[in-house]
């Protein structure tokens, strides 16, 4: 079969969210509150309620606003950057400046504070060199005007912690005022909102997630759950809540490497050493296992792909147990038409498990025998991607597609399928195979869109999830034809 390369598919909206509640500094301008985060940063407009523009892939520890244009300063691991949200979305590399605690924008210069000494570059050329201090007006962030925990305006938030359901105790980071209001940042659960005349309680801010990538999506109903390094997000409507090692007893690993939701609604997670399922508002956990990688829920129990082979969690008893299966080989993913005929694709070939047990499944082609990576059962038509290629299943054909991606060398570790196309979740990208046309493409948006692995990728209507390296990219206002 021949592939043929189709047209870049390109989205004009892309929205991409990362560990913004780790927050490192606070900057309001007007009507826009700019957030420093260990994600990356995001601006907020405080009138309508809504995420301006978000920028990730950078852990960052100042960011403050050009007042003379719509660009972005920032320091992140020592150095100085320009970010244009209004425009490219590009980011400009400025300078080695080291750890300041304070920076500031004015008209023609840019001000660093290092614990009460300054120092001062123009915009135009980099040489930064030391200054009396700033002149004229100047926009800042960090020590300079954030408010001193030992102050009595701060007395309020004493003890500077709070306990958060999932998350354990969290620490505020910057109290900082502007607007009439005192915003709090936490090192995890986002900003809160006091009014500056009476200290009252406005609101929670939460803009991000839990984890700094995103491993693997599921949707329950109208929630959306996210799971990766550094805990799990759920997101409802509006509100959005984690969970994280620190707060969650029964997550006994950082890594959630996969999620399904069972029939009775319970919501089951494997991190990379343990099973755990979220019932009646509760986390349950379960004996630790060799290195779970994928779990699929039946009737009856959760089957576990883990790196030693495949295992049973039954419902009733709660016990683990092989069942009698001589699966040994490390378990890549596991679907199927329904819950009693599975696929279970392994590094040493493919599976079809029943109520008679496990059997090796062999193909004309033998592309079933080699490394399976990924699968997606629509009905009784599989779509399953191994190191030899790309197939598609059904009772009486199967078709063979060579990927525009070298499939030997090219980890997919996750697909979806919609109408017209399925995607395709790599080390490489996202990518896409046209279901019509048999063509292949790869997803670009202009440099909205991470150049970095992709784990995980969910669609809703005309609403792309895509999990990667650095986090959740919402990907809207395309069409499939």
């Amino acid at each position: 079969m021949i592939t043929l390369l189709a047209s870049t598919l390109i989205s004009l909206s892309v929205m991409n969210i990362s560990r913004f509640d780790d927050v490192h500094s606070l900057s309001l301008n007007f009507d826009r509150l700019y957030v420093g985060s260990s994600g990356g940063i995001v601006i907020y407009d405080i009138v309508t309620d809504e995420i301006v523009a978000t920028l990730i892939g950078y852990n960052v520890e100042l960011a403050t606003p050009d007042p003379m244009s719509n660009d972005v300063y920032f320091v992140a691991e020592g150095g100085l950057y320009r970010w244009y949200p209004k425009f490219s979305m590009g980011v400009d590399f400025i300078g080695v400046v080291g750890m300041p605690t304070s920076l500031g924008v004015g008209r023609d210069s840019i001000y660093l504070e290092y614990n009460g000494a300054f120092k001062a570059t123009s915009k135009f050329i980099f040489s930064l060199k030391p200054s009396s201090g700033p002149h004229g007006t100047v926009q800042w962030s960090g020590a300079v005007v954030e408010i001193d925990r030992r102050s009595d305006e701060a007395t309020f938030l004493i003890p500077f912690s709070e306990a958060v359901p999932g998350m354990g105790f969290v620490h505020y980071t910057v109290i900082y005022r502007g607007g009439g209001r005192i915003w709090v940042g936490t090192d995890g659960d986002g900003v809160r909102e006091y009014r500056e005349f009476d200290y009252g309680f406005v609101k929670k801010l939460k803009f991000g997630i839990a984890s700094s990538d995103v491993a693997s999506i599921e949707f329950d109903g109208d929630t959306i759950w996210l799971g990766g390094y550094g805990g799990i997000t759920k997101i409802y409507g509006r509100n959005r809540q984690f969970f994280t090692p620190r707060g969650t007893i029964a997550m006994r690993c950082d890594s959630i490497v996969d999620i399904v939701v069972a029939n009775d609604g319970d919501v089951w997670f494997a991190t990379d050493c343990n099973i755990m399922h979220f019932s009646s508002g509760m986390f349950w956990g379960y004996n630790p296992l060799y290195e779970p990688t994928c779990i699929y829920a039946t009737d009856d129990g959760l089957l576990i792909g883990t790196e030693r082979g495949l295992f049973e969690l039954d419902f009733q008893d709660g016990t683990i147990s092989r069942k009698g299966w001589n699966i040994t080989a490390p378990i890549k993913a596991i679907d199927g038409p329904n819950s009693r005929n599975l696929m279970v694709l392994t590094s040493f070939g493919t599976y079809w498990v029943d109520d008679s047990g496990a059997h090796r499944v062999a193909d004309p082609r033998g592309w079933l025998s080699g490394i399976g990576m990924a699968e997606k059962w629509l009905a009784d038509t599989g779509f399953v991607v191994t190191s030899d290629g790309f197939l598609i299943i059904t009772d009486s054909t199967i078709d063979y597609y060579d990927p525009i991606f070298p499939a030997s060398r090219t980890p997919v570790y996750d697909i979806e399928v919609t109408d017209y196309r399925v995607w395709f979740a790599t080390r490489d990208g996202l990518f896409y195979f046209d279901r019509d046309t048999k063509m292949w493409g790869k997803f670009f948006a202009s440099s909205r869109f991470p150049q970095c692995q992709v784990y995980a990728v969910r669609a809703r209507k005309d609403t792309i999830f895509v999990g990667t390296a650095e986090g959740l990219s919402i990907i809207t206002d395309w069409r499939e034809r």
